[in-house]
């Protein structure tokens, strides 16, 4: 684990996210690892898992934040042309543009992408510990951000 406070900057601000949302998350794992017997997303423009929840899974896997919620962007900007990203199970869904959100009061993420026919709004681990300066401990229960 790496201690992102070693700049000029100290973050003592922590984040908790309930048992509830852990067991949500670790579920998604699971579902992640078992991706060929579970598809969240089709080849075809027929039918896809949409949600317009504003919860948010931690995703160690995740090179970007993603979300399928257009409505929770601060501020948009469409990409000219769709953009392919590979989801994990090996897919792809096109991302329409990318922006800003704030899943909390506290935190604000840029470069979101937008996927609409994500099923999950995710935030990256190696991202948000750059983009925020902290690391991410995880308990059995909840997770902290410092």
């Amino acid at each position: 684990m790496t201690d992102c406070n070693q700049g000029t900057q100290r973050f003592d601000k922590m984040i908790l996210i309930s048992s509830k949302e852990f067991a949500e998350f670790s579920r998604y794992q699971k579902l992640l690892k078992e991706s060929t017997s579970v598809n969240a997303f089709t080849k075809s423009d027929k039918t896809c898992l949409i949600t317009s929840s504003n919860k948010w899974v931690i995703d160690s896997g995740a090179s970007n934040h993603m979300t399928g919620n257009s409505n929770i962007f601060t501020s948009f900007q469409s990409h000219k042309a769709p953009s392919p990203v590979t989801v994990a199970d090996g897919s792809t869904c096109n991302s329409d543009g990318y922006g800003t959100v704030k899943p909390t009061s506290t935190i604000t993420l840029s470069s979101v992408l937008s996927l609409p026919k994500l099923a999950f709004n995710l935030i990256s681990v190696s991202k948000v510990t750059r983009d925020l300066n902290c690391y991410i401990s995880f308990f059995p229960d909840h997770c902290l951000f410092r």
